[in-house]
């Protein structure tokens, strides 16, 4: 009888191994490309030094929370930037929220006579079921859509200040 399990065992490991071989690797996800947008505002008839002083205010007023923080500033250049986290949506069901969705990103101001230009970078989506957080997986064409439209909501919210301020200046 142990003669036979010796016949058998070199063909079973054989099989295993031309098995093992056909099996292909662990799906892997795709690596996650930063998502970068770029605007350049016109602001007529403003020094870079007064976009420079209103484009500090908004971070001032915007970034409020304790995960958007101010990283860098140079008057003299008239650059400024930060990092922040905005919420992207989220699921749910019968009230209760199932997921959520945020991404993370950096933003550049920088300031010229007459004009500024943001640059927001998304570096990183969060992905939140369950209680469990994910970074960088499952980002689905939507929500990368998602992304570059609340980026795109942010710089016109940025313009807006910008320009109310400079309407207030006018009025007072």
């Amino acid at each position: 009888m142990t003669m036979t399990i010796f016949k058998k065992t070199p063909m079973l490991a054989i099989l295993i191994l031309i098995l093992s071989g056909c099996m292909s690797p662990p799906k892997q996800h795709p690596i996650y490309e930063p998502i970068e947008i770029v605007e350049i505002i016109e602001i007529p008839n403003e020094e870079k030094e007064d976009i420079y002083n209103k484009a500090r205010q908004w971070f001032s007023q915007y970034f409020v929370s304790g995960e958007s923080v101010i990283d860098y500033e140079d008057k003299k250049e008239g650059v400024i930037i930060g990092n922040g986290i905005s919420n992207n949506g989220s699921n749910s069901q019968m009230g209760m929220v199932i997921s959520k969705f945020s991404f993370e990103y950096t933003i550049r101001i920088d300031t010229k006579d007459n004009k500024f230009k943001t640059t927001i970078t998304v570096t990183n989506h969060k992905y939140t079921i369950q209680g469990k957080t994910y970074t960088n997986k499952n980002v689905n064409p939507t929500l990368i859509e998602s992304s570059k439209k609340e980026a795109k909501l942010i710089t016109k919210k940025i313009k807006e200040y910008i320009q109310k301020k400079n309407q207030e200046k006018e009025e007072w």
